[in-house]
């Protein structure tokens, strides 16, 4: 990525406004945009097949491993499955999965559920060696799109020099 370069930041239509990096687009040479995303939450305009980030709060990521949700009437669906299969139609070359909270909330089991915090860390650990995603923590939204921005950033000076070297 050449210096000054603005680049767009795309945020899925499905998640909550990213206010920081709104906040932030002047001094960052951003422009933040809201699209659907087939997978992720961000992504980069010209890049959505190759790179995504996932975003999840503690609670978000506890709930995508227990029970269903109800769609419409009558109609639910796995929210464990719903999850898995995400990840397997996610083909970028770069996934990204941060999750908003403290990870030993998880570990010590500090979240309103039932549910076992042995088999939710087993399959995050699983599926990320399967799946081939990298996954981190942060203590709030703005770390999250700061990440987010410095992801995008990296991947795109990433792909300036293999372009540059052939």
């Amino acid at each position: 990525m050449k210096e000054g370069e603005i680049f767009e930041i795309l945020y899925d239509t499905r998640e909550p406004r990213p206010n920081w990096l709104i906040k932030h687009q002047k001094k960052l040479n951003i422009i933040v945009h809201r699209q659907y995303l087939d997978v992720g939450d961000f992504s980069i305009t010209g890049f959505e097949s190759e790179f995504m980030i996932e975003r999840k709060t503690t609670a978000d990521l506890v709930s995508s491993f227990i029970g269903e949700k109800k769609l419409l009437e009558g109609i639910t669906t796995n929210r464990r499955e719903q999850f898995r299969k995400m990840w397997e139609r996610a083909t970028q070359r770069v996934k990204i999965l941060y999750v908003v909270g403290k990870v030993g909330d998880l570990i010590q089991g500090n979240f309103f559920s039932k549910m076992e915090v042995n088999p939710i860390l087993a399959s995050l650990v699983k599926w990320q060696q399967r799946y081939h995603y990298d996954w981190y923590w942060v203590d709030d939204e703005a770390q999250g799109q700061i990440f987010v921005y410095w992801h995008c950033r990296e991947f795109l000076a990433l792909k300036e020099e293999e372009k540059k070297n052939g």
